[in-house]
């Protein structure tokens, strides 16, 4: 007698989703008066809070005068339950500083810093692709010179297979896993993190799941600028009448 198994015939996640289906995005811009850019981010239930000061004036001398950037990644004391949150967010920032670093048009505003703070409030996996996503939108509403629009994604294997947009039991297992990042939704990687051991074939397979993916977050990222553009045009036409 076979067995009949809903989880492969169907092809869904135990949160519903399809393998190929990335979780709902949902944003808010202007979250801090104060700074130059702000904005409150959702990635499912992965909840960012993103802020960038600057440009403006630095102490801090780089070899070839270009623009600092400066990242800090941050873990609530209550947005996980995880003992290694130290650990995570000083790997979590280089990465995060380093993707930046090569989207920022830093040649635009030589010998001057910019300040980008990121904080999980709420973790549900996938923590470093919500806080690139959610720096993207932050620099934007910054008004700083980038290269594009950059997006990333968590993949990893469940079950036999390829999942996009992981959440929190997804990652939490041992299976492989990669963070990716793209500029423009393009199907070229700025940026690639590895977790666990992965087989060079299925390594191939998990980065065209994640080119795939992206396409999906740029577009909802182009979105969300494309309605802060018109915000802002509708506050600047009231202001002169």
């Amino acid at each position: 007698m076979k067995r009949f198994n809903t989880y492969d015939a169907y092809k869904i996640r135990y949160d519903g989703r399809r393998f190929d289906q990335i979780r709902n995005v949902n944003f808010k811009f202007g979250l801090y008066p104060h700074a130059d850019g702000s904005v409150y981010f959702e990635q499912g239930c992965t909840k960012v809070i993103c802020a960038v000061y600057g440009p403006r004036q630095s102490r801090i001398r780089t070899s070839d005068d270009l623009c600092h950037i400066n990242c800090q990644f941050s873990l609530s004391s209550f947005a996980t339950q995880s003992k290694k949150k130290a650990q995570r967010s000083m790997e979590a920032g280089r990465l995060l500083e380093r993707t930046l670093k090569s989207v920022i048009d830093r040649s635009a505003y030589p010998k001057t810093r910019v300040d980008i703070f990121c904080e999980i409030i709420q973790g549900d996996g996938s923590h470093l692709a919500a806080c690139i996503n959610a720096a993207s939108l932050a620099l934007v509403d910054a008004g700083i010179p980038v290269k594009g629009v950059v997006s990333a994604v968590e993949c990893g294997v469940t079950r036999g297979y390829i999942c996009t947009d992981l959440n929190g039991s997804e990652v939490r297992s041992s299976a492989p896993k990669i963070v990716l990042a793209t500029l423009d939704g393009k199907r070229e990687s700025i940026m690639v993190d590895y977790k666990n051991c992965l087989h060079i074939n299925q390594m191939e397979r998990m980065i065209e799941a994640g080119f795939d993916a992206n396409e999906k977050i740029y577009a909802c990222l182009r979105e969300a600028i494309l309605l802060r553009t018109e915000d802002l045009r509708k506050v600047v036409a009231v202001k002169e009448l």
